[in-house]
């Protein structure tokens, strides 16, 4: 019975796991918008990349890549561009990324790694294998690049600084290692160690006495899942009031019902604020079900809660060879 309390306050206290990682993403989007605009972009991408861990939305995307765009972080940027561009379901979002992407091509810097001989060899840059890439110019972004290399136990690296919108080439050289021959002296064998005497058997305990009778009921999981529902539900309120402001504002700027009966938005503050009006909606529909869902869950438990025993004290000889004494049992 016990077991299936456990699972029940698991269900219910998982289940709006995803909302929180959502409000958490929007709120360090949010940190990371009001740093942009104070013109503390090195600060605000860690927080974009934050949000877009927890919640990996197109608009932190976009969001980020510009940020790196600002940093002078081309590649990193770049790269994001292409990819929102690519997979971006939304046609005015995609081509945005596309423009941008465009725009940053002449600027890139890009290095080039090759080998005087790449077989069984092993190749990085900046820790990430690019192997399959000996000899292709790749974009990085401006900066110093430790290239690596490694063939059986050999190694070898090099720093690779590359300018703004430059090209730099790295080569890793023929290199080898001869086996080194090691004799190890063998240890001599351990002399064995006496095993002591096993004790002896102890006297088998009387057996418990019988149970008392049952008492009241334990409701202590109807009391923990009914205050879980009650804190979900109060969360979800929270976050529908924050859809309602945000859906607000999201008009003020100029969003609206476009022909097809889809909500529309200009780019920028606009879109922004119906991005995270919409996240804030979804959040407080599952925070209130599932708070719902848990109240309904405790008023089960209520009712089903098992009963409450008490065992009595008891006192009971036990002997062992050279041993007489008593063993006290009960709950104190």
């Amino acid at each position: 019975m016990r077991r299936v309390l456990l699972a029940t306050v698991i269900l219910f206290v998982a289940f709006p796991a995803g909302a929180q990682s959502k409000a958490l993403a929007e709120a360090a989007f949010k940190e990371a918008r009001r740093l942009v605009r104070q013109g503390k972009v090195a600060e605000a991408c860690p927080k974009f990349e934050a949000s877009l861990k927890l919640d990996p939305a197109p608009g932190t995307q976009l969001n980020l890549a510009d940020c790196y765009a600002r940093l002078g972080r081309t590649a990193s940027a770049w790269a994001i561009f292409v990819e929102v561009a690519e997979k971006d379901t939304k046609a005015a979002r995609a081509a945005e990324a596309r423009r941008r992407a465009k725009a940053l091509e002449p600027k890139l810097s890009r290095l080039t790694v090759s080998a005087e001989n790449a077989d069984g060899l092993r190749v990085t840059r900046d820790g990430e294998d690019i192997t399959a890439l000996l000899g292709v110019a790749v974009p990085v972004d401006p900066g110093r690049h430790v290239v690596a290399a490694t063939r059986g136990g050999d190694k070898w690296s090099e720093d690779v600084a590359v300018g703004d919108a430059a090209s730099a080439t790295a080569t890793v050289p023929h290199f080898w290692k001869d086996a080194v021959e090691t004799t190890q002296r063998p240890e001599p064998p351990a002399e064995p160690r006496p095993v002591p005497p096993a004790p002896a058997p102890a006297a088998p305990a009387p057996e418990a006495p019988p149970a008392a009778p049952e008492s009241g009921r334990d409701r202590t999981w109807a009391w923990i899942v009914g205050g879980v529902g009650v804190a979900a539900v109060a969360t979800g309120l929270v976050f529908g009031g924050i859809a309602k402001s945000r859906w607000d504002s999201s008009r003020d700027l100029g969003c609206h019902d476009n022909a097809a009966g889809n909500w529309e938005c200009p780019p920028g503050d606009a879109y922004d604020k119906a991005t995270s009006a919409k996240s804030a909606a979804t959040a407080s529909t599952v925070f209130v079900v599932a708070g719902g869902a848990a109240l309904v869950g405790g008023g089960v438990l209520w009712f089903v809660a098992p009963r409450k025993t008490e065992s009595p004290v008891s006192v009971v000889p036990a002997a062992a060879p050279g041993e007489l004494g008593v063993v006290v049992r009960g709950r104190f």
